[in-house]
């Protein structure tokens, strides 16, 4: 890995850890929850990836997928805020 990479989803997965995983989190579910964690950012990026469009330039469709993702992960964040998710 260069030295200069910058490691993101670590990044976040550290502050992930920090803000929802109880301080005396077993090794097991730490594991788990990091391998969720990532599981996550892989389909996410697999659907970003996936569906942009072949050129360079940003077409509607790319807003669109942008915008899709973005409201249904609004949407997630006020479940889990309302006990329902």
């Amino acid at each position: 890995m260069p030295a200069q990479m910058r490691l993101r989803i670590l990044e976040q997965w550290n502050s992930y850890r920090k803000q929802v995983l109880p301080a005396d989190a077993s090794d097991v579910q730490v594991t788990e929850c990091r391998r969720a964690f990532y599981g996550g950012a892989q389909a996410f990026y697999s659907t970003v990836m996936g569906g942009l469009g072949p050129g360079s330039e940003a077409e509607e469709a790319d807003f669109k997928l942008m915008e899709d993702l973005a409201t249904e992960l609004k949407d997630f964040s006020k479940q889990v805020a309302n006990g329902r998710a």
